[in-house]
């Protein structure tokens, strides 16, 4: 995934926009897919009004004669929060696409991103998902300021509101993340290739409008995962998975109410 930098001035918009697209390079390993397209993510700016523009975003998943049914799931953040969560079946089609657009403020710097999941079906009546694939795109708003230091401003106002998240988790569930390291949305989607059995929960857990990303942190050895999940009314939610016999298995989940 490429980060884009839009540039914006008080007179004008001048859109620069590089298009990313995520491939799939494999699936599991006895599925070679290297011959067929490639599912993907995107999301890009238009111009909307003199104080606003929209952050224009889709996802789109390829059928194959191998897969005639496929998902198309999106989820779309406005810097960690999440704004829109979409998903559209169908059968025997050649791909399925959702798209959207969501409006922003043209005088605040901000960071956009689209996680897709693009759920694979080994024949029209089936209801679990022979493949997962997952894809993603980002793109930051800044206003008419350096690009270099809106990205610095952004970068360091995640890292900080991520690191309060992660230091109300830890005190309240009595853990440790020691040997343990986020994921972010890059990594994420280079570690879920391939891993159905973590994309099958990562992409069932309940989320709503308002929520913040789920924080995946991973142990040094790649075979413990902690997931962080803020719900919007505060409540804190601990999913503990541990790879098992070649699967990732959920051990343990905790609720609790937070602080911020």
């Amino acid at each position: 995934m490429l980060k884009k930098i839009i540039l914006s001035s008080v007179l004008g918009l001048a859109l620069l926009i590089l298009v990313s697209i995520s491939s799939i390079t494999s699936y599991a390993n006895d599925i070679n897919l290297s011959n067929f397209q490639s599912n993907s993510s995107s999301v890009w700016f238009t111009n909307q009004n003199t104080n606003s523009y929209y952050a224009n975003w889709s996802v789109s998943t390829i059928a194959t004669k191998i897969f005639p049914k496929v998902t198309s799931r999106a989820y779309v953040y406005k810097d960690d929060f999440l704004v829109a969560d979409e998903f559209r079946s169908d059968n025997n089609t050649s791909s399925v696409t959702l798209s959207g657009q969501n409006s922003g403020n043209k005088s605040i710097e901000v960071e956009w991103t689209v996680i897709g999941g693009h759920l694979l079906y080994n024949s029209s009546s089936s209801t679990d998902p022979s493949y997962i694939d997952i894809t993603s795109d980002s793109a930051i708003w800044t206003p008419g300021i350096e690009p270099e230091s809106v990205i610095e401003t952004i970068k360091n106002r995640l890292a900080r509101d991520r690191e309060a998240v992660k230091t109300e988790f830890l005190s309240s569930f009595n853990f440790s993340l020691d040997d343990f390291h986020i994921l972010d949305t890059d990594k994420l989607v280079l570690f879920a290739k391939g891993n159905k059995t973590f994309n099958d929960y990562y992409f069932s857990m309940d989320m709503s409008i308002g929520d913040l990303i789920p924080y995946v942190y991973i142990n040094k050895d790649k075979d413990h995962i902690y997931i962080l999940q803020k719900k919007k009314d505060g409540k804190n939610i601990l999913h503990e998975l541990k790879f098992v016999d070649e699967e990732w298995k959920l051990v343990n989940k905790k609720f609790k109410d937070g602080n911020i």
